[in-house]
């Protein structure tokens, strides 16, 4: 049996297509060090922020920032957010600032698989959860609950960069 040259040329390209769509492997480790803890003011700019798109979109969340030890900074639950998003956002918000990942990255890599992520100490794989960089440091972190996961996290990416240069 032979296989036609047409044939053989499709078959060969399709297992090259399907190599090349190989997930990439995790991403290294963030190389970004930690800071000084957050300030009160700086805590309280990323709150306004945070609070001020959630309030726009009427999203009733609760919003965790914690320094770059893991301790609460500040908490503010949003007029009817759900008590059970207080837990949750403060461990978004640890899962940043532990492992210098935002927590959607957790999300990711449990969702492609890899379950052994949902073992990791005190790491929450749910998006919404992300480091706040001041001068290339880690000065804490925000995570936020309440809303869909990709609203959380928009929520807190908003508070995140209301410390960052113009």
């Amino acid at each position: 049996m032979t296989i036609h040259p047409l044939a053989f040329a499709l078959l060969l390209a399709s297992a090259f297509s399907a190599h090349a769509q190989t997930p990439a492997p995790p991403a290294p480790i963030y190389a970004i060090d930690y800071g000084d803890p957050i300030t009160d003011a700086q805590a309280a700019k990323v709150m306004d922020a945070a609070t001020a798109l959630a309030r726009k979109n009427g999203w009733r969340v609760v919003i965790t920032v914690l320094d770059s030890a893991g301790r609460t900074k500040v908490l503010q639950r949003l007029d009817n957010a759900q008590f059970g998003s207080l837990e949750v956002s403060a461990g978004k918000a640890y899962t940043a600032v532990a492992y210098r990942r935002s927590s959607r990255w957790y999300a990711q890599q449990v969702a492609a698989g890899s379950i052994g992520y949902m073992s990791v100490p005190g790491a929450l794989p749910l998006a919404g959860g992300v480091a706040i960089i001041v001068d290339n440091k880690i000065i804490g972190s925000i995570g936020v609950s309440g809303a869909s996961s990709d609203q959380d996290e928009q929520v807190a990416l908003e508070g995140a960069n209301a410390l960052r240069a113009p």
